[in-house]
């Protein structure tokens, strides 16, 4: 979930439903199956695993290793998975690595916490060599990884808010031109509260079981060391729903253009302040936790 719908794509009606999620996976499988001289293991995992798509605000999260020798077959395969999500309307968020990369840690920044990630694969929605096999991940701290996920994640945030607010937030041409380009690049900016939780329940109990958008939510408000954050995190909760009734309204022409894209640039700008207030509390929170586990 997360992403925001050009409102072209609206108009045409090319919002894609769960049925394009799972025929564009299944078609790419196949593709890497028929292709396994190239491609030495391709997976899936996220919402399409866990059964919680969002049409239209999900993506499709797939990893791809190919065969050292003929890695730029194997790019050549994964410009087609693009196209072939493309003309579906699915977004597909691909990490490509030759086997050799995977392994030996060169050019990817799976931490700790892949480890489990990777040991839960679903076999409709893999083909080759499962990806743990594949992958060499250092034991390492989950927290120091989860720290570092989250500066970098605050650091995005302040880049995006900047460059929207600055090019985008007053011109609907230009607001649409944003969304055309966060779809096509896989921008999820309404996800915020999504990944924040996930990564403080990994740093606060050193695993996540169920990782899927509600049972995170839910958790995160009920675990009261999160208690100082929840009246963000809540306000963040209810902009996405917003949006949600948003994109429903003009799907189901309720709401035209203008009034769509200049309500989606309102919820973006408080998303974006409002993901910079929490994202930055609980940064420092998480910095002195970890110097307190040091102590």
């Amino acid at each position: 979930m997360g992403l925001m719908i050009p409102w072209v794509d609206i108009l045409a009606n090319r919002v894609p439903s769960v049925r394009d999620f799972e025929t564009t996976a299944q078609e790419i499988l196949q593709l890497a199956g028929d292709n396994r001289q190239v491609i030495k293991g391709a997976a899936f995992w996220g919402s399409i695993v866990r059964g919680d798509l969002v049409p239209g605000r999900s993506d499709l999260d797939l990893v791809v290793v190919g065969v050292d020798s003929s890695m730029e077959l194997a790019r050549g395969l994964v410009r087609d998975f693009q196209a072939m999500a493309f003309e579906r309307r699915v977004a597909l968020d691909c990490h490509v690595l030759s086997a050799n990369d995977a392994y030996y840690q060169t050019r990817h920044g799976f931490g700790p916490s892949y480890r489990e990630t990777f040991t839960r694969p679903h076999p409709d929605f893999m083909v080759g060599v499962p990806l743990e096999r594949c992958f060499r991940i250092s034991p390492g701290s989950v927290q120091r990884e989860m720290i570092e996920k989250m500066n970098r994640k605050l650091r995005s945030t302040r880049s995006r808010d900047a460059i929207f607010r600055l090019r985008h937030a007053q011109d609907p041409e230009l607001i649409e031109r944003w969304l055309v380009s966060s779809w096509t690049n896989v921008v999820r900016p309404m996800r915020v509260h999504v990944t924040l939780g996930r990564r403080l329940l990994w740093w606060l109990n050193g695993r996540l079981e169920e990782d899927g958008k509600h049972e995170v939510i839910n958790r995160f408000l009920e675990e009261k060391a999160f208690e100082p954050f929840h009246g963000r995190y809540e306000h963040l909760v209810e902009l996405d729903h917003q949006y949600d009734e948003l994109l429903d309204a003009a799907g189901k022409n309720r709401v035209r253009r203008g009034r769509y894209l200049i309500k989606t640039a309102r919820l973006l700008c408080e998303n974006f302040r409002v993901s910079l207030d929490l994202l930055s509390r609980v940064t420092a929170f998480m910095q002195a936790g970890d110097q307190a586990r040091a102590a």
